[in-house]
């Protein structure tokens, strides 16, 4: 089994200038902070060793990765760059991420890889979705061989199309793309600009698509805004984490302080759709006592209204939002 290369993946995100959504005031830029770092370790190690780093013994490699982790390096090539921090955000989390992206070891660790943004809908006991593994089980080997040979085949894959250019929008011409099926269009009612409306929703997410959907049907006129790009989820992810990266917002924002607040790698979706580009179809109810939590449980607050009264609401979300799923969820 070939090396996961870990280097070259984290080269090709600093060459890319693939961004975390956030960076610690004490850090410079990516690019700089790595490089930086690098020249700064490097010159640690022929201050102590007289050597440079990858000369040096695995040992003593260990060694400096620790007094780096802890902010014991403190050579005036750090150019006061903490690197106690460069550790903590740049090569703890771009090494690891970099690592655990990688096919390989998801069968290092048995993982079948992301759900998002195809999603599971065959959520019951062993319902395995069309691009997921068979499992090897005794006795089942070749059969789970034959299977898994299939499915590597690409016979769930539709023929691949070129990109589309990222810089021109999808949805137009009174069209847009049909998510569930590979290259396919769905009709879209389009506005001219002089043109009033009665609705115009920012965000299209499960609150303001699900919104418009409904004023739609119920004869408004709405027109919906968001940023990012106008996905295919079928086509334009690869089953791979860092792929998911392309949904979320990464544009750079400073932050401080003690326990910096890390931005932009969360359930956010810089698409059309929102965070429902990736959703995973669950979403729990409230169990019945959570809503007189203050009564029954003694924290929080009571809500003002009955359990009971939401029940007819919580159907129709789950309608709207194609919640899957057994319906006794533990």
């Amino acid at each position: 089994m070939l090396p996961i290369p870990v280097a070259a993946i984290v080269d090709q995100k600093v060459h890319e200038s693939r961004l975390d959504g956030f960076r610690d005031a004490q850090l410079p830029s990516m690019g700089e902070a790595w490089r930086r770092g690098l020249a700064a370790l490097d010159q640690e190690t022929r201050s102590k060793h007289g050597r440079r780093f990858h000369e040096i013994e695995a040992s003593e490699q260990d060694d400096l990765l620790r007094a780096m982790e802890k902010g014991e390096l403190t050579h005036s090539t750090w150019q006061g760059m903490p690197s106690k921090i460069f550790f903590k955000q740049r090569v703890a989390d771009d090494i690891v991420r970099a690592y655990y992206m990688h096919p390989t070891a998801w069968n290092e660790i048995g993982w079948g890889g992301p759900a998002s943004p195809r999603g599971y809908v065959r959520m019951d006991f062993d319902r395995r979705d069309p691009w997921e593994a068979a499992e090897a089980t005794p006795g089942r080997e070749v059969e789970a061989l034959r299977e898994n040979r299939r499915v590597g085949r690409g016979i769930f894959k539709e023929p691949h199309r070129p990109p589309d250019d990222p810089h021109t929008p999808r949805a137009r011409y009174g069209h847009a793309p049909d998510v569930f099926r590979p290259g396919a269009w769905t009709p879209m009612r389009e506005y001219s600009e002089n043109e009033a409306v009665d609705f115009a929703i920012v965000g299209t997410g499960a609150g303001g698509g699900t919104l418009a959907c409904k004023l739609s049907e119920a004869g408004f006129s709405v027109v919906a805004f968001d940023a990012g790009s106008y996905w295919r989820p079928l086509e334009d992810f690869a089953s791979d984490e860092e792929e998911q990266s392309k949904l979320y917002w990464t544009d750079e924002r400073i932050v401080d302080g003690e326990n910096p607040l890390q931005l932009g790698a969360n359930n956010s979706g810089k698409s059309v759709g929102g965070s429902t580009v990736h959703f995973a179809m669950v979403s729990l109810r409230f169990r019945p006592e959570w809503f007189k939590s203050r009564t029954l449980l003694g924290y929080g607050a009571d809500w003002p209204l009955d359990w009971r009264e939401m029940w007819s609401y919580y159907d129709e979300a789950e309608q709207a939002l194609k919640i899957a799923g057994p319906v006794n969820y533990p």
